[in-house]
């Protein structure tokens, strides 16, 4: 479990795709987990829904997914308050979340703070006692859906130019949520189609995905969904001079994190054109490509 995006670095700052390939070469099983904040599976394995942010895991959630809460009232780590701060409720752990997570497909990861000794303190011995008599899993409960592809080996592009707009939003890594969308949009200013072009800095073998993530910003509870990309084309090239088409397609208008596949090539620079979009201009939040 990586966090640190609320500390207003991105995850460009980091070598984060070699950082989650090093995990995956010593646990090949390892599901990396990564505090983005947003309810997309954009740079995560999982989804994580940050309680105390206001973020709960919707009731049509069909993500592999997780919901953290600390069972402290003082917050995350321990304080020498916590063997008498107050604590969640047993029947607010069992009915008041994993009754309502367990058919969302969601975890809940509760937090329980180690003293100075490395134990729990009494007071939440007892409470998790309580949970184990209480807790009852439903055995019925429907498999988790189908997943979309996933982008298993990103490929961090070192800059990206596009037609009109400011590309270097489209690859900062930065989208994350705290009370509301934190994010910088690449916004194209002439009329569509428009493109980014990423550079990897070097050809890569086998690029066969490029994945976009729409902008995630809400008023009035909805999800805002002016400018996102509904038609696109992708293609690739070796020298930036010569490109040869890989995918074309169309998207819904939604949040919803986008993928599209194509055979495996070599590539350095890879560029993705709108197409189409909700409106007169396009915007993208992330643009990543890499292996699948």
């Amino acid at each position: 479990m990586i966090d640190g995006w609320s500390w207003q670095m991105g995850l460009r700052e980091v070598p984060y795709g070699e950082i989650r390939d090093h995990i995956r070469s010593l646990q090949p099983r390892c599901a990396v987990v990564c505090l983005t904040g947003i309810t997309e599976p954009w740079g995560t394995d999982v989804v994580f829904y940050e309680e105390p942010k206001g973020v709960w895991t919707a009731p049509d959630n069909s993500y592999a997914a997780c919901q953290g809460q600390t069972i402290a009232a003082n917050g995350w780590f321990w304080h020498p308050d916590t063997p008498t701060t107050s604590l969640l409720t047993a029947d607010d752990i069992v009915r008041g979340h994993l009754a309502q997570l367990e058919p969302r497909w969601s975890t809940f990861i509760l937090n329980c703070p180690p003293g100075p000794r490395g134990l729990l303190d009494d007071n939440i011995v007892r409470r998790l006692r309580e949970v184990g008599t209480m807790w009852r899993p439903d055995p019925a409960r429907p498999p988790l859906p189908r997943q979309r592809p996933a982008l298993t080996h990103p490929v961090a592009p070192v800059s990206a130019t596009a037609t009109s707009g400011d590309a270097a939003k489209a690859i900062d890594g930065y989208s994350d949520y705290n009370g509301g969308a934190q994010q910088t949009l690449w916004e194209s200013a002439a009329r569509l189609p428009q493109s980014v072009t990423l550079d990897l800095g070097a050809v890569r073998p086998g690029i066969d995905m490029l994945t976009y993530l729409p902008r995630q910003d809400e008023v009035a509870g909805r999800y805002v969904t002016t400018g996102n990309v509904t038609g696109f084309r992708v293609e690739t090239s070796t020298d930036g001079v010569r490109f040869t088409p890989a995918a074309r397609g169309g998207w819904p208008a939604d949040k919803a994190l986008k993928h599209t596949k194509f055979s495996p090539r070599a590539a350095r620079y890879v560029r993705f054109t709108a197409t189409a979009a909700n409106g007169a201009a396009a915007v993208a939040s992330q643009l990543d490509c890499g292996r699948s």
